[in-house]
């Protein structure tokens, strides 16, 4: 990302060579870097939002229960609170946990029925992007109506006006996963679970593709060059 203290100093400098005294300059950039604080808080939120909805269309709740963007040195990113980008889920094996407490078979083994509830279409992804989109927006609200106040400590400066910006998360910490509930569901036939059968084709969650690591790079890429075409922008208007 562009050093934008250093664009704000070659901007009151060039305030200045056309004729502007030191106050009106440094007014100016004060505006320019206002400007940028909010449009940083923008393309950062919008970037999370993104990967948020990514992760919604993988159908992984964790990838975007630890979504956050954090400030790193001079740059902004999208990355997640493990750092792990890859939440793919190998095959899961059900039956030793479902004939956990089983019945015995006369023949010696061991059975289980288990009732298959009707579930319904509603899947809980949509709220759990629906609640991280709400806490980014909340958060980036924040940012902004703290802005006034830590901006006016520096006024007349020339330092990095994004400084304060540390992180947005996708959702609060404790992180939970939205699970479905299947108490109100109705129980249409029953299945019987048996270690005659093979555990690792028989009961089998399916694996899930989750590898998220191409996606948040393209982002991240995205949203720097976002924001240096942002300043250059915002530099050249209140230059002009």
């Amino acid at each position: 990302m562009l050093d934008v203290g250093h664009e704000l100093e070659n901007l009151k400098h060039r305030l200045m060579a056309k004729g502007f005294s030191l106050d009106e300059a440094e007014s100016i950039c004060d505006s320019a870097s206002d400007n940028v604080r909010e449009a940083v808080i923008d393309m950062v939120a919008d970037a999370l939002e993104e990967a948020v909805i990514d992760g919604g269309d993988h159908n992984s709740h964790k990838f975007v229960q630890e979504l956050m963007a954090i400030r790193d040195g001079n740059l902004f990113k999208i990355t997640t609170l493990s750092g792990k980008t890859d939440f793919s889920e190998p095959p899961f094996p059900m039956l030793p946990k479902l004939l956990s407490n089983a019945k015995m078979a006369h023949d010696g083994s061991r059975y289980k029925k288990i009732p298959m509830r009707e579930r319904s279409s509603e899947s809980s992804m949509p709220k759990t992007i629906e609640n991280a989109i709400k806490q980014i927006n909340k958060q980036r609200l924040q940012l902004k109506a703290d802005k006034q106040a830590r901006l006016e400590k520096q006024r007349g400066g020339s330092s990095d006006p994004t400084e304060s910006i540390d992180t947005i998360e996708a959702l609060p910490v404790p992180q939970h996963e939205y699970t479905y509930d299947n108490s109100k569901s109705v129980a249409t036939q029953f299945r019987t679970a048996s270690d005659k059968q093979d555990p690792n084709s028989k009961w089998v969650r399916p694996a899930k593709k989750a590898d998220m690591t191409e996606k948040l790079e393209q982002i991240n890429n995205q949203l720097q060059d976002r924001i240096d075409d942002a300043i250059r922008y915002i530099m050249a208007q209140y230059g002009g």
